[in-house]
């Protein structure tokens, strides 16, 4: 019994690639397209406000910071880098800097303990959000009390 022997198909030699210059882009769909421009159009919003109003004030101040300034005349004198010499030549630079890495890990290790716990998770949470709220508050009741006693 002899065996036929089968034949593999012979697959044609692919063309070479063409160089990158010469080679045409993918075209776009007009849908993706939109379709970003109306992503833009919800995210332009936020990265305007931060743009303007946290960077500008992060890099305003590191600008003020080689001035010697008091914040309210318009006479800057430029003194460079002798604030920061000054500021790390006082010793209560490292007590404040000290104080304030106890505090934070401090607060976030007692958050994080007693956050874990599901009857004192709530609590905690509620006591740990009611400062920041009272400012609000208290400065609306202030206003309340200043317009009904001089009538605005």
């Amino acid at each position: 019994m002899q065996t036929e022997r089968q034949e593999l198909p012979i697959k044609p030699k692919a063309e070479p690639l063409k160089p990158a210059a010469t080679r045409s882009p993918a075209p776009r769909k007009k849908g993706k397209m939109k379709q970003n421009m109306v992503g833009w159009a919800f995210v332009a919003p936020i990265v305007l406000f931060v743009v303007s109003f946290i960077y500008y004030g992060i890099f305003y101040n590191a600008y003020n910071s080689f001035f010697s300034w008091d914040g309210i005349s318009f006479d800057k004198a430029f003194v460079g880098l002798s604030n920061y010499a000054e500021m790390f030549g006082d010793p209560d630079f490292y007590l404040s800097l000290k104080n304030t890495f106890l505090a934070t890990s401090t607060n976030s290790y007692v958050q994080s303990v007693l956050g874990a716990s599901s009857r004192t998770g709530s609590a905690i949470r509620i006591s740990r959000f009611i400062p920041s709220s009272r400012s609000t508050s208290s400065s609306g009741q202030g206003h309340r009390w200043s317009c009904t006693t001089w009538r605005c």
